[in-house]
């Protein structure tokens, strides 16, 4: 249930955050965003945690390229090869922190006892 919840909120996260990127001079907001998209996506599909990174982390670059392609007038300078780079740095972190919380607020189920203990006991002759 959660992974298709997850794959209901990525394309509006992803949209979301090349949209802000482009559209806002403020890059620290951007980079909040994606940080958070990431997490909120490998936290319900930890799976797909590289590919939600891959994704969202993607979104100002293809963002960026789609403005150009299209001349569209965008706030943000146009994007280097470091900063393409640099802008999966945010996702990769949100990712991390995503399966992270994952394994801390998930409950798993405990392991059965295994049989091994019971013949090797010094008991047991």
């Amino acid at each position: 249930m959660r992974e298709r919840i997850a794959w209901i909120l990525v394309v509006p996260l992803v949209i979301a955050c090349g949209v802000i990127h482009v559209a806002l001079e403020a890059m620290a907001f951007g980079a909040t965003l994606v940080l958070v998209a990431a997490t909120l996506l490998t936290f319900l599909s930890p799976r797909n945690g590289l590919l939600w990174a891959l994704l969202t982390g993607g979104s100002a670059p293809v963002a960026h390229a789609l403005a150009h392609a299209f001349s569209i007038a965008v706030a943000a300078p146009p994007p280097v090869a470091t900063d393409m780079i640099l802008s999966f740095v945010p996702a990769i972190c949100g990712g991390v922190l995503g399966i992270s919380l994952d394994r801390i607020l998930r409950p798993r189920a405990p392991d059965p006892p295994s049989d091994s203990t019971a013949t090797h006991s010094p008991d047991h002759r």
